[in-house]
């Protein structure tokens, strides 16, 4: 087994420790030279196979509203006449009785005005007589009533390409693809309405290959392929650097998604500084981000959505949409010529960090 040593490849400067919000490269190797703890690098032998996020999916069960300014996420709630219309309306609908299930849908709607997911479901029964473009303003009424609902954006986009409206229809499935991240059928409608607006959706996962072991007192040994270096290293010292992490908890709220912003900022020095580790296309892709200013959208959509999709929910519209130019960009391979329009960054609170409930404009409930 090869073991590494990382000399002349990061420029070590001595800052503190704490006083920075996100720590540099630099930094972390500074840290590492200083610990107690004795860090042994050796070189991968053993692939690490990518997390399967397939059964963390988003449901078309709940809506956002606004009040007083804070919007706020809850579920359905089916009264029992409500459910009623809606067992009819099934029932008829898996019959293809497309207007009888229509009456019964509209009934259980004038019943609860605020289930916009039955505004979908009339959707479908049009789709079921092929009257798209009812279907497609149904599913825009959907859409604008509760933009959270990613089967209103799925089905619109359908709808769209059916009716030849494909620049439209690339938009919308990207979005309903975004609002759920790991949703198969969604995807797979993605790559088919990408590749009739000649797109090629990228696919590849966001996959360290990185492992740890600490079987013995104040010693840690990393393996890594090289190319992972600084995202190992970051790593590394958040895991098992003595008061790191409790100290980032003391300063920070959503600590999982402050880790990975630090790590891949890590890993995208370490990339600056030797270009010739650049071969992955998730390494690639991160590089292409940073050349476009969307580094964080790139954390957002490679590494922390597909752990936890729903936090989508906490995405303001500008957000998703910034999350939309990226996916078109870098991963579907839209070219962009207008550095303005691709130079956005997420101004979401919970990626910048600090605690401050007074700003936390969403709230979830259950």
């Amino acid at each position: 087994m090869k073991k590494i040593v990382l000399v002349g490849m990061l420029i070590v400067c001595s800052i503190s420790v704490f006083g920075q919000k996100n720590r540099t490269l630099s930094e972390i190797l500074t840290i590492i030279e200083r610990s107690e703890i004795e860090y042994d690098l050796y070189e991968m032998t053993v692939k690490v196979f990518p997390e399967n996020y397939t059964d963390k999916l988003n449901k078309n069960d709940v809506y956002q509203m606004e009040s007083s300014g804070v919007k706020i996420v809850s579920k359905y709630r089916f009264k029992k006449e409500t459910r009623s219309f809606i067992k009819e309306a099934e029932k008829f609908y898996k019959n293809g009785e497309a207007v009888k299930a229509r009456e019964f849908y509209e009934k259980a709607l004038k019943f609860q005005l605020e289930l916009y997911n039955i505004i979908v479901c009339i959707g479908q029964t049009y789709d079921l007589e092929e009257d798209y473009n009812s279907a497609i303003r149904y599913y825009r009424e959907a859409v604008e009533k509760n933009f959270i609902d990613y089967k209103a954006h799925w089905l619109l986009a359908e709808g769209l390409a059916k009716t030849e409206k494909k620049e439209e229809a690339v938009k919308e499935i990207t979005i309903a693809h975004i609002l759920n991240r790991n949703d198969p059928n969604v995807k797979a409608s993605l790559e088919k309405i990408y590749a009739k607006n000649k797109l090629k959706y990228s696919n590849w996962k966001f996959n360290p290959q990185v492992e740890f072991n600490s079987d013995k007192i104040k010693y840690l040994r990393i393996q890594l392929d090289p190319e992972w270096s600084g995202y190992a290293l970051c790593s590394a010292v958040w895991e098992f650097e003595p008061g790191y992490k409790e100290k980032m908890e003391e300063e920070y709220e959503d600590i999982s998604l402050v880790k990975e912003k630090e790590c891949i900022y890590c890993l995208n020095e370490f990339l600056n500084q030797n270009k010739k580790y650049i071969r992955l296309p998730s390494l690639k892709a991160l590089q292409k981000a940073n050349g476009l200013g969307k580094i964080n959208d790139y954390i957002y959509y490679e590494v922390y959505l597909p752990e936890y999709p729903s936090d989508i929910y906490k995405f303001s519209e500008a957000d998703v949409q910034n999350l939309v130019d990226y996916v078109l960009i870098v991963r579907g391979g839209k070219k962009t010529t207008d550095k303005k329009t691709t130079d956005k960054k997420i101004k979401d609170k919970k990626l910048k960090g600090k605690k401050d409930k007074t700003k936390d404009k969403v709230k979830i409930t259950k």
